[in-house]
């Protein structure tokens, strides 16, 4: 009997304390859903309409949470799971929240400490990139990361922000099992600064142990080789390095925007190559509700030449849906090479051209 009433009085304990804890924190679901009809002009020597999702933003479901620790201190977590929306599938198979998912400590004073699957801190050079809307227009491969990467068993710290200036340092210890993102250690570094109208940043993140597929950017040659044998597997780095710096200014209604990335690869068997991208881009409000942006970014490097030109116009329904208008063309001109924008099947000549119309919206 005491037994018993011990037991209860501990599930009761438990409760009060789980309802204190609960009173001090907070859940959020967040996510966002993308879906459009895209109109290619060249895949595979035909034009073709296909419905795709995950284009203009990443449809994605997550959860975020903080817990108030006193002083200006907190626990934060957040778990994310991309997904197609056009199926349902999940995009990182074999992964419960394949985006990101990171648990930590956050202070006004002192800056935050996460660890987890995490985004490194190439992403956050995005603002500064001419590139607007839809994937297909990004950088060659993404192999600069700048859409947005991750690394296993991570730990990164930002900064608190101080005059305007911010920084971090991330260190991951890779994986070879689940859904590896590095076999080898990884490390990155981020600076920015915000004054007023101007924003100036730079990062930069180099792992060991991943594997590219030049094959699959319509490249013919690669690391002075030819890409048809390695068309299926791929090829596996011993380091991949990149490093980005981007610069942005609000000039009234017009964000105007410029960046520079440059990405070293060192393959297995010791060949090296590299690949370098600028573009340009400015971004116009016509009124709070609608707005228009453009780009041009050039590309050279791994035995290719990339031109890819931007277009775009987004209308907001509400703050929280938004429709757009689309066009991405790519050209390109190194030997052998074909052009295929990021994500879409190959053109069977230099040009492609991608049209779209699509709906986004965020919860």
């Amino acid at each position: 009997m005491k037994y018993s009433v011990s037991l209860n009085t501990f599930a009761l304990a438990s409760l009060l304390a789980a309802g204190t804890a609960h009173a001090q924190s907070s859940v959020t679901l967040f996510g966002m859903i993308d879906t459009g009809i895209t109109y290619f002009s060249n895949q595979s020597g035909h034009s073709t309409v296909i419905e795709d999702g995950y284009v203009n933003a990443p449809s994605m479901i997550g959860f975020s949470g903080s817990e108030d620790l006193g002083g200006g201190n907190r626990a934060i977590f957040k778990l994310t799971q991309s997904f197609q929306s056009t199926n349902g599938k999940a995009m990182n198979s074999g992964t419960a929240f394949g985006q990101e998912s990171f648990v930590g400590l956050e202070s006004d004073r002192y800056g935050k400490v996460t660890l987890g699957r995490q985004n490194d801190f190439m992403v956050e050079m995005l603002q500064y990139t001419g590139i607007v809307g839809p994937i297909y227009g990004y950088h060659p491969g993404d192999y600069d990361r700048i859409t947005g990467e991750q690394l296993n068993n991570s730990i990164k710290y930002d900064s608190p922000e101080l005059a305007g200036l911010q920084g971090g340092v991330m260190y991951s210890f890779g994986s070879t099992s689940g859904n590896p993102t590095n076999t080898g250690r990884a490390f990155g570094l981020k600076l920015k600064y915000e004054n007023g109208p101007f924003a100036i940043g730079a990062a930069m993140t180099d792992l060991n142990g991943t594997t590219i597929n030049p094959a699959e950017i319509g490249l013919a040659y690669a690391f002075g080789k030819s890409t048809a044998s390695t068309a299926d597997s791929g090829i596996e780095l011993h380091n991949l390095s990149t490093y980005a710096v981007g610069a942005a200014y609000q000039l009234g209604a017009a964000r105007l925007v410029a960046s520079y990335s440059y990405v070293h690869f060192e393959a297995l068997d010791g060949a090296k190559d590299r690949l370098q991208t600028g573009d340009v881009g400015v971004t116009y409000d016509i009124r709070p509700d609608l707005n228009v942006a453009a780009d041009y970014g050039y590309s050279v490097g791994l035995g290719g030449r990339w031109h890819v030109y931007n277009a775009m116009m987004n209308y907001l329904l509400s703050k929280q849906t938004t429709v757009y208008i689309d066009a991405d063309f790519e050209h390109v001109t190194g030997a052998g090479q074909v052009a295929q924008l990021l994500y879409a099947s190959p053109s069977s000549n230099s040009d492609q051209l991608a049209l779209r119309v699509g709906i986004t919206h965020k919860f």
